[in-house]
């Protein structure tokens, strides 16, 4: 899963808009694919507009755009995360988790990638946490929106 909130019904809307790229997904086709009530993917979706999320183009339809982040702070996220995982739960932590392998260090995918690899080692919580800390130390608020 791509966001922090994968086992929730927010992140099951989030991680479907997410999935569709810039397509403009109306409230009662996500509802039907993800099997969640009407009411409820309205009212989360507005919720996401709301945090700057996604965005609302007209009534009942919602979208992710797709946001671009610069590779020089994608790389910096991710030094400043190793920093921090080695500090917090050690460096043997942070070896089993693989970050420092991490090839692509200029792009989403990366950061993608090390969260994966850190909730696979430290649990969802706790990766999720750590992530978000550094990412809103590191990066621009308009880049850290998650």
């Amino acid at each position: 899963m791509v966001n922090s909130l994968p086992e929730t019904k927010t992140g099951r809307i989030l991680d479907y808009l997410v999935s569709r790229g810039n397509e403009e997904i109306p409230v009662e086709r996500m509802a039907i694919d993800l099997k969640i009530e009407k009411k409820m993917v309205a009212s989360i979706a507005s919720r996401l507009v709301a945090r700057g999320i996604v965005t609302r183009t007209s009534r009942g339809v919602y979208v992710h755009r797709q946001e671009s982040v610069k590779a020089s702070t994608v790389r910096n996220i991710l030094k400043t995360l190793e920093v921090t995982i080695e500090r917090t739960f050690g460096k043997q932590i942070l070896e089993k988790t693989n970050i420092l392998k991490i090839t692509d260090r200029k792009s989403i995918k990366g950061l993608e990638e090390a969260l994966y690899k850190s909730r696979k080692i430290i649990g969802p919580r706790g990766a999720d946490n750590v992530f978000r800390l550094v990412t809103r130390k590191v990066a621009k608020p308009s880049e850290s929106r998650y």
